[in-house]
């Protein structure tokens, strides 16, 4: 999914604004992509598909090794994974074309795009300051627990103005659930614990009608995995991941639909009947509307 989305954002970047431009008359701009990656791991790869498939790492560096004006920015809170992480990419970059600029940034000898990798908590250390204008920004969250969560959503909800104001998009990717049942594993207690950052998500929608929330479940082996993604509402999402379909439930379109999907992913059956589920104490946000 990182992959996909994070490919389909930067590709289709400057013909969206092309269109933009041309149906509104304005003077929109592109001017490259900033992806954060917030919980980057060592990218050690996964034994199976090739080293630049098979982590965020390794994917995001090699979007930036295909396309200009890209800078690429990944945290990892681990010190002994920040240094092993170090290391993966120390000994990968320079195969497809990047020159090492400090111990742990690197610049491509074509491109120019940049990978910089920073070791402490993304949660008080990434604010979106840096974000320029007219530059597109794609955030990737993926926790290995609701503990884990590294998107400070008061830094989120700042972006986003400023976004607002420069003329640039973003589309954030949260992981929600971690690992295919692991979610309905833990006491319910715990669960809970992953919807205030939903809701958080859907509040912000209420000031930004142009963006649209959708959770995104993978229907295959791990039917209980799923992705919470904060998009433009006129975005097409690729329907597939793999030889994995996909099934969105967005907010807007289907607030109903969404919160259902929310319940099915956090509570199992018996729970569900026996009364146990989510819904948003927003719901006026369902009744945005797409044109503002």
């Amino acid at each position: 999914m990182q992959r996909t989305l994070a490919i389909s954002e930067v590709v289709s970047a400057p013909q969206v604004i092309a269109t933009v431009r041309e149906r509104s008359r304005a003077p929109f701009m592109y001017n490259g992509h900033l992806l954060v990656d917030l919980t980057a791991g060592d990218a050690a790869g996964d034994g199976v598909n090739p080293w630049w498939r098979a982590s965020s790492p390794a994917i995001f560096a090699h979007i930036a090794s295909k396309y200009r004006a890209i800078r690429v920015r990944l945290y990892e809170i681990e010190r002994g994974t920040y240094r092993t992480l170090i290391g993966n990419l120390a000994q990968r970059m320079p195969q497809v074309g990047f020159i090492r600029v400090h111990e742990a940034s690197w610049i491509h000898q074509d491109t120019a795009s940049t990978v910089e990798v920073i070791c402490g908590d993304a949660r008080t250390l990434e604010n979106f300051a840096d974000l320029r204008p007219y530059e597109w920004l794609f955030v990737n969250n993926d926790p290995n627990s609701m503990n884990g969560w590294a998107l400070n959503m008061a830094h989120l909800a700042e972006m986003m103005l400023q976004a607002r104001r420069y003329g640039s998009y973003i589309c954030t990717l949260s992981t929600m659930g971690c690992n295919a049942g692991g979610c309905k594993i833990v006491g319910l207690e715990h669960r809970t614990s992953w919807f205030p950052p939903i809701e958080r998500s859907i509040g912000l929608l209420a000031e930004h009608p142009r963006l649209d929330l959708i959770l995104r479940k993978v229907v295959g082996d791990f039917n209980q995995w799923a992705y919470l993604l904060m998009v433009p509402v006129s975005k097409a999402i690729p329907r597939q991941v793999g030889q994995l379909e996909v099934v969105d439930y967005s907010w807007r379109r289907n607030s109903a639909a969404f919160e259902a999907a929310i319940c099915e992913l956090f509570y199992s059956k018996q729970q569900r009947a026996d009364g146990h589920g989510w819904r948003s104490t927003q719901a006026g946000t369902s009744h945005a509307t797409f044109s503002s």
